[in-house]
């Protein structure tokens, strides 16, 4: 397909933050999808949009006027992208359907993340798409994007509605995402959560109460993947609220009181027999894809 000048000026003003640029020629372009052939090294993303490289780089100029107009539009391809968001040499496998969200939580652009929120939550009845099973949900994203500032995305009651509940390929919700890999940051997100009343009947805290028993083992059944005193201390915290079940407040009170983690889960394993699964945590790779999610 041909590539004409105005579509190459008008991604690399995405790409620039050419505010300028992007006003003179949004009636013109806005919503068109780059059918260029990709080629990262220049940063080239076949089936990007101009929100999405807006989001990619962090071009906050561009952003309220992007939101307007190309906001509902996914991913068309899948793409490796870099994800700093996760760790400094990271990528990730940006598969087809993903949304701006997404995109700027793995690309670290914490400036934009806040304002596209406080943008969406003015929004009545803004949608989130809601992610097909092979796709991983914004609220996965957030979990294993192991900085602060992406747990601004457990603030945001749109997304907590449509996405708690959602599991990614081999059943893991985000709760387990975040405990798996020790991202504190969300477990902290989802304590807070656990107070809010507003979910005390949803979905979300069904998927809390489901998922502790699953999760657990996870925290506490490999001595060889380093300090996780802050994850087992927000963990042991959401079981606490999370379960009607006396069972889990009896077993956060041995947890606390033994140092050692693998005798904490050779307790877990005596005490809980219907467990059946030892999945073992795996070290961060530097290629993610949602496989190893």
């Amino acid at each position: 397909m041909c590539f004409s000048n105005r579509e190459y000026s008008w991604f690399s003003a995405a790409k620039n933050d050419d505010l300028e640029y992007i006003i003179k020629n949004v009636k013109k372009m806005g919503r068109s999808v780059d059918n260029r052939k990709t080629d990262s090294e220049n940063n080239i993303y076949n089936g990007f949009t101009a929100l999405h490289y807006a989001c990619m780089f962090g071009c906050h100029h561009l952003l309220s006027l992007l939101l307007l107009i190309e906001y509902d539009i996914l991913t068309s391809h899948e793409q490796l992208i870099a994800a700093p968001g996760i760790s400094k040499s990271s990528k990730f496998l940006l598969l087809k359907g993903s949304n701006f969200m997404q995109i700027a939580l793995l690309s670290k652009n914490i400036e934009l993340i806040t304002e596209a929120l406080d943008y969406v939550n003015y929004i009545d009845n803004f949608q989130w798409y809601a992610p097909t099973c092979k796709i991983y949900s914004t609220l996965s994203i957030a979990s294993i994007c192991a900085y602060e500032e992406a747990s601004i995305i457990f603030q945001t009651q749109s997304i907590i509605e449509s996405e708690m509940d959602f599991q990614i390929q081999g059943l893991k919700t985000p709760l387990a995402l975040s405990a798996k890999y020790s991202n504190h940051y969300a477990m902290k997100g989802f304590l807070n959560l656990c107070s809010d009343q507003r979910y005390k009947a949803s979905v979300f805290y069904m998927a809390l109460q489901k998922e502790c028993d699953k999760t657990i083992l996870n925290i506490f059944n490999d001595a060889k993947c380093g300090d996780k005193t802050k994850t087992k201390e927000y963990y042991l915290k959401i079981i606490e609220k999370a379960s009607n079940d006396q069972y889990y407040g009896q077993f956060a009170k041995q947890f606390e009181d033994t140092p050692n983690i693998q005798v904490q889960a050779t307790l877990l394993f005596e005490n809980n027999k219907h467990l059946q699964s030892k999945s073992v945590l795996r070290s961060k790779s530097i290629l993610w894809s949602p496989s190893q999610l």
